[in-house]
């Protein structure tokens, strides 16, 4: 296992799974474990669907309620034009996207303002977990989607990359030249993606490097469900309505889950058709075979020391049995298989960020894109696929043009594996890149460049904690400049080679959206979001308190007690006004009126409400003062002050028996006199006196001297019989206070 230290800071981390079913949040808070967000349902994870709620089918962006998870589900059933399943998928793909007049980026930003509520700006850090076939594009276009809500502090990785960082924490031995090779089998609802990791701890650091990777969009459970429920339709006694569909699905996926535990199940559609369908796994992998047959290829010719099962398709026998015939007992599921990626984000970012303490992770990973560098018709190769993951530098000696374009390219032969739609079939323009003032740097600097040689221009590609792929890019101006090696004499010069850092514009052709408007959008949803929410809130506010007043009026001891028959029924009959009323306008009116309105049924029935407060209130408050009273007359008994304190406390006692006498006599249909809070106070009053009882007698006030000479006379009586004081020891008084006055008036001098 890994050696991990929790370590105090001040930020939480957290990470997002946006997984092709689900998305699940994670976060670490400082001297915490890690753990699962749970979302407003109480389930640890989130359906992955967006949608909109309006009867428009072009509405006002602004102006309509945006939901996620199982709301959006929801609405997406009703109304499938309304929204979008998997809309991260969207970013390799904007032109696809289902929604109208509104960007991929966008759409992913307004979820992200649900998923993230109570994620801090400043302080806390937020690591996305994305498929490692995700393009620079797509990587770049879901930065800005944190970017339109206010949020620095993302940082995108692979999902295997977070798988690894998981097993080097949980699973990986702690001693040292520890060499293991695992395989991680990631099966989904519609991607399966394979990642051979060689593990080799030393030391002080774990060095991780991917040595195969496999990815495919056609197995996934989504098409197992697909036809399975085909499959159901024909075995229905009479043919099933559309709106039947999502509730046959439903018992499919629950048939097709149970299959995991057992090999046979029935499809219970009793209640819309009156049968159970028999589903065995023979007729499953029947039906799946050429999902099956692709699966096997997928995972053969490959070995290693361990293999981890993640997701939950690998459960089902139609992938676990082929599994088990490859790679046999090495195939486990040890990890937490559907949160694996989510925990493990949260570990790649504490280690990374120093909130946990221990070995260092060093991944080393071919890249699956190449790029090249385009300028004055010529291409340069930055670098090719399958190249490992590391700084490029790039060196050109004659240019006619200060613009540069760079293309991401894709080369299928080295990576024979990959089947996906998330891969570009071409190869696509990135990032143009613009030199600054190129001209007028070189022109100032043109009287040191030694004349023998010729300057040129590099560019360094780097990596980036942001987007984990080549993305970092910057440009230098290198020469090689004469230098004066002495001062007094000019002939004595010699030739170095110095780079200036030059300024660059870098834009990226990673979407279509403009980013002044995309914010005015989202700060527009934001805000509609935020007056729904208070809207809701004055509204429920309103409803619960005329329902909770109807029920005390019906039903509460105390409310009877305190009203009349007569009282009780005007009051009814205007909470029942206010009901329908409420009914009828409350989704139409703003939520400043709704709470006016709440306050205005207060303040008319105030005075019943003062009645029913201080008589439910009241028995409590009695009961306590009676407590201090007795626990006042028997600190009377060991009294240790003088008589004057212990007939002031008798005093207070009878007074405050008086006061529950009196309370005892109040007519409780009418405003009490005597309040809960007069009651409380005499009850700390007594309380306070008590203490006293326990100090010892008071002394008699003593007069101090004063600089004034006719003070001098004052009388300090200690006891009975002394009535005067002593001459002399007034002389030395005098005599005292003389030298304080001398010294005080050598200091103000």
């Amino acid at each position: 296992m890994f050696l991990c230290l929790l370590v105090l800071s001040s930020s939480v981390i957290y990470s997002l799974d946006f997984g092709s079913k689900f998305v699940r949040l994670a976060k670490q808070k400082p001297g915490r474990q890690v753990e699962i967000v749970t979302n407003d349902q109480s389930s640890r994870h989130t359906p992955n669907y967006l949608a909109y709620i309006s009867d428009s089918d072009e509405p006002n962006l602004t102006g309509i309620e945006w939901v996620v998870g199982v709301d959006a589900e929801r609405a997406i059933r009703k109304n499938p034009s309304h929204g979008v399943h998997n809309p991260f998928n969207y970013l390799n793909n904007p032109k696809d996207y289902p929604l109208k007049n509104i960007t991929p980026t966008e759409g992913i930003a307004i979820a992200l303002t649900t998923y993230l509520k109570s994620f801090k700006r400043k302080n806390d850090k937020i690591i996305i977990t994305v498929p490692t076939v995700f393009s620079p594009h797509a990587r770049r276009n879901l930065m800005n989607a944190f970017k339109l809500i206010g949020i620095s502090t993302a940082q995108i990785i692979n999902s295997n990359s977070a798988l690894a960082a998981l097993y080097a924490v949980e699973k990986l031995p702690i001693s040292d030249n520890v060499t293991k090779t695992v395989l991680f089998i990631d099966s989904g609802a519609i991607q399966t993606e394979l990642s051979l990791f060689k593990f080799v701890r030393t030391n002080k650091s774990v060095e991780i490097t991917l040595q195969d990777y496999r990815f495919t969009d056609e197995i996934g459970g989504d098409y197992i469900d697909d036809i399975l429920f085909n499959w159901t339709l024909t075995k229905l006694k009479r043919p099933a309505l559309e709106v039947e569909y999502p509730a046959i699905r439903r018992s499919v996926i629950k048939a097709k889950e149970r299959l995991a535990a057992g090999s046979s199940t029935v499809i219970d559609v009793t209640e819309d058709f009156g049968q159970q369908i028999t589903l065995t796994n023979d007729d499953v992998n029947t039906m799946c075979a050429e999902m099956i047959n692709k699966f096997e290829k997928l995972i053969e010719n490959i070995t290693a020391d361990e293999v981890e099962l993640i997701g939950g398709c690998t459960r089902l026998p139609s992938l676990s049995d082929p599994i088990k015939r490859t790679f046999g007992e090495s195939a486990h599921r040890s990890l937490n298989s559907d949160e694996a990626v989510a925990l493990g984000a949260v570990y790649f970012g504490g280690i990374q960020s120093g909130l946990i303490n221990g070995a260092v992770l060093h991944f080393i990973r071919p890249s699956l894109y190449g790029m090249t560098f385009e300028t004055g018709g010529k291409d340069i190769v930055v670098f090719s696929p399958g190249d490992l993951i590391e700084r490029k530098i790039v060196k050109i000696r004659k240019f006619t043009d200060f613009n540069v374009t760079l293309k991401i390219t894709r080369d299928p032969t080295k990576f024979p594996r990959i089947k996906t739609s998330l891969v570009p079939t071409k190869d696509e323009v990135y990032a143009d890149i613009q030199l600054v003032n190129l001209s007028k740097f070189t022109r100032s600097i043109t009287s040191q460049i030694d004349k023998s040689t010729k300057p040129f221009l590099s560019f360094m590609f780097d990596v980036s904690q942001t987007l984990d792929s080549l993305d970092y890019i910057s440009a230098a101006l290198t020469a090689n400049v004469t230098v004066n090696m002495t001062i007094e004499n000019e002939s004595i010069n010699q030739v170095s080679q110095t780079s200036w850092k030059l300024a660059t514009e870098v834009t990226y052709r990673d979407s279509e959206m403009d980013f002044n408007s995309s914010k005015t959008l989202l700060d527009g949803i934001r805000g509609y979001r935020r007056s729904i929410a208070n809207h809701r809130k004055a509204f429920n506010d309103l409803m619960n308190f005329i329902i909770d007043m109807n029920e005390k009026l019906n039903y509460n001891q105390d409310m009877i007690e305190v009203t009349t028959e007569e009282e009780r029924q005007v009051i009814k009959e205007l909470l029942s006004r206010e009901r329908q009323t409420v009914d009828l306008q409350g989704q139409h009116v703003s939520a400043e009126d709704l709470e006016k309105r709440k306050n205005l049924i207060k303040e008319t029935i105030g005075s019943t409400l003062t009645k029913f407060d201080e008589f439910s209130r009241r028995p409590r408050a009695v009961a306590d003062l009676q407590k201090v009273i007795a626990k006042a007359e028997k600190a009377l008994d060991t009294a240790t002050t003088d008589n004057d304190t212990i007939n002031e406390v008798i005093e207070y006692i009878n007074g405050s028996k008086s006061l529950i006498d009196d309370i005892a006599q109040m007519d409780n249909k009418t405003v009490p006199t005597i309040t809960v809070k007069k009651i409380n106070q005499r009850r700390t009053n007594l309380a306070m006196k008590i203490t006293n009882l326990r100090s010892p007698p008071r002394k008699p006030k003593q007069k101090y001297f004063e600089k004034d000479p006719s003070a001098y006379a004052v009388q300090l009586e200690y006891k009975k019989n002394q009535t005067s004081i002593d001459e002399h020891t007034l002389k030395d008084n005098e005599t005292v206070t003389e030298e304080i006055d001398q010294k005080e008036d050598n200091k103000e001098l």
